[in-house]
């Protein structure tokens, strides 16, 4: 029997607030800060490279099953327990990652099992629930539904280059994205539908650029994290910043 003072080492202290620690982060941009012109364009509008960095740099030994794992802790989390932040990182996750357009190709089996566990997550939404995923945030459904439109459609695209060279891994994402897809008709959510593959782009940064989706041109260094010239006071910090 545990004594007085070992029961008050294992109780829970629910004095402190203690904040839950994602491998997942929820990042501004999906960019990496060394990138520049073309390389930055296309990594902020494929996530691949972003997601693969992930991988290598937050989980144990780069396993990529912990992202699926957090994918699955934060819905079971959210719904269950109402917690907001795992809501949240639920969103943020399926944001990033179905714009993961190379990573479908190059990680096959890591991206089946993604499509595979939001979709199990989508039909508990719907049958096991009163309330739903997409309650706490109310840009999220209108979000998801274009994402998956053009995962799509680039998805299609792959698919068809490869051809006869497509390996069972890669044709299993394309099976898992159509099972998935046939049962969002239940709710309506149509994926057919055409989207810009070209035009005026808002990037992560606020920089908006004139870009095609396929064939990027150079791009001119703009925008928030574009190199400039500045003041630094004795400790090699900028001039003129408002500090807190």
């Amino acid at each position: 029997m545990l004594n007085s003072k070992a029961r008050r080492k294992i109780a829970m202290d629910f004095s402190r607030d203690d904040v839950l620690s994602f491998v997942f982060p929820k990042a501004v941009r999906t960019f990496s800060e060394l990138s520049f012109g073309r390389d930055r364009t296309e990594q902020a509008m494929d996530t691949s490279a972003h997601i693969m960095a992930i991988i290598s740099g937050n989980c144990t030994y780069e396993d990529s099953d912990e992202i699926i794992g957090e994918l699955q802790f934060c819905y079971i989390t959210g719904m269950v327990l109402g917690n907001l932040a795992c809501m949240e990182q639920w969103g943020n996750i399926v944001r990033v990652v179905f714009r993961a357009f190379r990573l479908a190709m190059d990680m096959p089996v890591f991206f089946r099992k993604v499509i595979e566990a939001v979709h199990a997550q989508f039909i508990y939404d719907d049958q096991g629930f009163e309330s739903s995923i997409f309650d706490h945030d109310a840009n999220l459904t209108d979000d998801l539904k274009m994402i998956l439109t053009v995962f799509k459609s680039r998805l299609n695209e792959q698919l068809l280059s490869h051809g006869s060279l497509l390996t069972r891994e890669q044709q299993e994402v394309g099976t898992a994205f159509e099972a998935f897809e046939s049962w969002l008709w239940k709710w309506g959510w149509d994926l057919r539908g055409n989207y810009v593959r070209s035009g005026k782009f808002q990037l992560e940064d606020g920089e908006i650029i004139d870009a095609e989706l396929k064939d990027f041109e150079a791009e001119d260094e703009r925008g928030e994290y574009a190199p400039v010239i500045v003041d630094l006071d004795e400790e090699g910090r900028e001039k003129d910043l408002i500090r807190w």
